[in-house]
């Protein structure tokens, strides 16, 4: 058995940005040792920081009607009705107190006239999202990280990858991981577990996420015997950057299609969302926008780069420029990114967009303490399924990773102060050795990136935002069969050698395709994100229930299970009231 290094903690977290950096502040206030690892480097990785403009909170600052009640019919209507209503009203409730707390912590919320800016995004029937000069994220991961660092208890570890969960009598026991600066083993034990892993938005060919995005918590979680539900939701921005390809998957269009009205053409310069939605054409919900660009793509009438052209520049220049420096203080950059520099002048030519994968509705299932199936197992933020349902609405997922982050620290901190370290049997970590180590003694095969970038490739075609059922069951043949293929890893070395981590991460990454795959599969609807073009109506008598699925004997098991509704059910909502989200 190869040499192996050993700690110990009371709550261990995978992840270090908003919903693992709250976790460890609440479960450090419980007078708990922490330990947060993540395979990045703190404050700088993951897609908290790439956030740049909405956090919800029902303040009622812009507008006094606002309050947590209309803030959860938004969310539940944006969701199309399976959400958890349980955990949207908690979340609602408790969103103003854990957004002021942040104040606290060192962020200093855009004002107006005294009080804290709220803009009104899509979804919301009242301006209740706040921001910091358009760089939110930034600010967020900064105060967050911040804090932290005033607690001796809590002790970081960047550059770790982990491999896995420990299962020992029945429940969570720790991680098993990597060291990646110098290779070597590590055996991560705690009394309780928290993933915070974020999404998997890097499974696709185009996305909004940083490159650690690989979906690893659902896979964790996943191959633990944890259940995982609505995973056939992930979330599409319609209109991000195709084109430069050094810049592709960034939001920056998103400004010139709010604020300056632009309209988008095909390559045969038709303005085509008359045909999709005539009545609110650019401005329409994310989902239907998303849909209608992706058709364009796919029959064949895209612009030369892989997307649609977006158009404002019918507009006077100095009325454009008028706009940005009203909306985002003469600043074109978007997530410190000039798309000026590019050679992208909107205010004499159309650019090209291309939705991009945006962020994950689904996740593991937990409930209203954060907690999963698996004893001793927790997990917040994006990681996990129940605010969101079949549609985040837009600004929910900051304020949504700080409650479902505290929920985590909170309960996790708890349940480790009652709980003692479990054992871990040799056998398993051997086991998970072998696993590990034995891709390094592979000299024959493809590099991870290539099987990599053919799936993200399938994953955007087959199972992204139109799907039907030849093309889901071709997508699960494909992952089978990357599945059999030889990765290679052409350094044995085990020193910051990259591409070992990601022949780890590529495995992650088809299992979680295959998940996505196999729920879209299994929802014989169109609900949210999820449009099934050979069941392209929603379907409320069959259909409000999730989608759960879990490991039983080495087989993806799926069931549905009955959405929680606790409060607002679909007939007490109008027809037009519904299509507004």
């Amino acid at each position: 058995m190869e040499a192996y290094t050993e700690m110990k903690t009371d709550v261990l977290i995978i992840g270090s940005e908003a919903a693992g950096a709250r976790a460890a502040i609440e479960a450090a206030n419980q007078g708990l040792e922490v330990i947060m690892v993540t395979k990045g480097v703190q404050g700088k990785s993951g897609v908290t920081m790439l956030a740049v403009y909405s956090c919800n909170a029902a303040l009622g600052y812009e507008d006094p009607r606002d309050n947590p009640e209309v803030h959860f019919r938004d969310t539940i209507i944006g969701g199309r009705f399976i959400n958890n209503q349980e955990m949207v009203d908690l979340y609602t409730r408790e969103a103003p107190e854990r957004v002021l707390e942040m104040e606290e912590y060192g962020i200093h919320w855009t004002q107006k006239n005294g009080k804290f800016a709220q803009g009104l995004v899509p979804g919301s029937t009242y301006p209740r999202s706040l921001h910091v000069d358009w760089a939110t994220g930034i600010h967020f991961s900064r105060a967050l990280n911040s804090e932290v660092a005033k607690y001796p208890g809590v002790k970081s570890l960047n550059l770790v990858f982990v491999t896995g969960l420990i299962r020992s009598d029945g429940r969570i026991a720790g991680v098993f991981a990597i060291n990646m600066v110098d290779g070597t083993f590590l055996v991560l034990r705690a009394k309780a577990t928290i993933i915070a892993t974020g999404g998997g938005m890097y499974l696709y060919d185009i996305n909004s996420a940083s490159y650690e995005s690989t979906g690893d918590g659902y896979a964790y979680a996943y191959h633990a015997g944890a259940r995982l539900m609505d995973m056939e939701f992930p979330q599409f921005y319609p209109t991000c950057m195709a084109y430069p390809f050094s810049i592709r998957g960034l939001p920056g269009a998103t400004t010139i299609r709010y604020f300056l009205n632009a309209k988008l053409y095909n390559t045969e310069g038709e303005r085509f969302m008359r045909r999709y939605d005539p009545g609110r054409m650019e401005l329409t919900t994310r989902d239907v926008l998303a849909r209608a660009i992706f058709k364009e793509m796919k029959s064949g009438k895209g612009s030369p780069h892989g997307g649609v052209w977006l158009d404002c520049s019918f507009l006077p220049g100095n009325i454009i420029e008028s706009q940005v420096n009203r909306v985002m203080g003469g600043k074109w950059k978007w997530n410190g990114t000039d798309i000026q520099e590019y050679g992208l002048d909107v205010t004499k030519m159309a650019v090209e967009v291309a939705p991009a994968m945006h962020y994950f509705m689904g996740g593991i299932r937990v409930n209203r303490e954060g907690k999963t199936d698996l004893e001793g197992l927790f997990a917040g933020g994006e990681a996990v399924a129940g605010i969101d349902g079949a549609n985040r609405l837009a600004g929910n997922a900051l304020s949504g990773c700080l409650v479902t982050g505290y929920w985590a620290g909170r309960y996790a901190g708890q349940y480790a102060t009652r709980e003692k370290l479990g054992d871990i049997p040799r056998e398993v970590m051997e086991e998970e050795q072998r696993r590990v180590f034995s891709i390094l003694d592979t000299h024959e095969g493809e590099s991870p990136i290539q099987i990599r970038t053919a799936l993200q490739r399938l994953m955007y075609t087959h199972v992204g935002i139109v799907r039907k059922e030849e093309e889901l069951h071709e997508a699960i043949r494909s992952i089978e069969e990357m599945r059999c293929r030889k990765v290679r890893v052409a350094s044995q070395g085990k020193r910051f050698n990259r591409e070992w981590i990601e022949s780890l991460e590529l495995t992650n990454m088809l299992d979680v395709g295959e998940l996505i795959a196999r729920s879209a599969l299994e929802r014989e609807e169109s609900r949210g994100s999820h449009f099934r073009e050979d069941y392209p109506e929603s379907n409320d008598r069959d259909w409000l229930k999730n989608v759960a699925v879990r490991k039983n004997d080495g087989v993806m098991e799926m069931e549905t299970v009955p959405a929680v509704i606790t409060k607002l059910r679909p007939e007490e909502v109008s027809d037009e009231l519904r299509k507004n989200d």
